[in-house]
């Protein structure tokens, strides 16, 4: 929450330079701890002036250039203009009526506030949420209206597991974010470089290259090819999606998921041996790891081996101990004849 702030410091408009100074001294930042109350006021100021409305009852607590109180705020209304942040509703009201005399404001603006119904019931001010039946504006409901909306990726679900270590989930979400430090990303951030596969040297290192397409990983992909007894080919991230479709039972799909994390791991861990310790690792290494990381896992996972013949062949190649379902429980019932008369 914290950095949330710090991030909008240099927002230009007083509401939200009056509330920043609350939470940073001497432009550093500082942890602060908002009761709930004052943290709404803080995301009405910072994020939704022009999305809240004021009740006007007292016109003692609403600002005049900043706060919703007649439709939208006034200040759109002058984005170039050094407005006053300390003038209320109420200094522009004389015995029950707009006094709008001393206040520089357009014509519309003038229609538009003297429109405006001055109430003389004895309320307290109160902001109010257009966005929600309950008119309360709550931390949750900021979140979800400012978070950004995007389409949810297929492989969300792939690559984070239980059974799978974060940090091997980890390595497979930066590769798919495009965020992978190869020699191709580092092109794009303009670092001059002789760019060259630390695995096969036959082609520059590109995420695409380094993960799918050099002989190294291309070998490895065909092992996992050969365990789950498919004749394909796995050149892209599409080929893994349409592989994991075709399992036929979730304890197939389980190993398909552990095996694709940790085939990557191996290939970016024996790309970072050739390149900055000078060892070369073999596929032959990289698929005893492989095994041993999947029996590993396998032995921390609850999941049931049901009766199916390729599981059994599938668990036995990774070298994952199986773990048959629970036998039936059998239980002697026996019938009384219902008593006579």
């Amino acid at each position: 929450m914290i950095s949330l702030f710090w991030n909008i410091r240099g927002v230009a408009k007083a509401p939200s330079r009056l509330a920043l100074k609350r939470l940073i001294k001497l432009h550093k930042p500082d942890f602060v701890f908002i009761d709930e109350p004052k943290m709404r006021r803080i995301f009405s100021l910072l994020f939704f002036s022009p999305y809240n409305s004021c009740g006007v009852h007292y016109l003692i607590d609403i600002i005049f250039w900043f706060d919703n109180w007649c439709g939208t705020p006034l200040y759109l209304d002058y984005p170039s203009y050094n407005l006053n942040d300390k003038l209320m509703v109420n200094h522009f009201i004389d015995h029950n009526t707009w006094d709008l005399s001393s206040c520089p404001v357009l014509d519309s603006v003038k229609v538009r506030i003297i429109n405006m119904h001055i109430p003389f019931d004895i309320r307290p001010d109160k902001r109010i949420w257009k966005h929600d039946s309950s008119s309360e504006l709550t931390l949750k409901l900021a979140y979800y209206f400012k978070r950004a909306t995007g389409v949810p990726v297929e492989w969300r679900q792939f690559i984070w597991s239980k059974h799978i270590p974060p940090s091997k989930s980890f390595i497979a979400w930066r590769l798919l974010l495009r965020k992978f430090p190869s020699d191709e990303q580092l092109k794009i951030l303009n670092f001059s470089l002789p760019s060259k596969c630390s695995l096969c040297g036959n082609a520059g290192e590109s995420d695409h290259h380094l993960f799918f397409y050099c002989s190294y990983a291309a070998s490895l992909w065909s092992w996992l090819l050969v365990a789950f007894q498919n004749n394909s080919s796995i050149t892209c991230w599409n080929d893994i999606w349409r592989l994991s479709n075709i399992c036929c039972s979730k304890i197939s799909l389980l190993v398909f998921k552990v095996v694709t994390i940790f085939i990557i791991n191996a290939i970016w861990m024996a790309h970072n041996s050739s390149r900055f310790k000078e060892k070369f690792i073999t596929v032959s290494s990289s698929k005893v790891y492989i095994l041993s990381t999947c029996s590993l896992a396998g032995e921390h996972s609850s999941v049931l081996c049901h009766i199916r013949m390729s599981d059994f062949v599938l668990l036995k190649f990774f070298k994952i101990r199986i773990k048959p379902p629970n036998a039936p429980k059998i239980v002697e019932v026996i019938l009384k004849p219902p008593p006579q008369n």
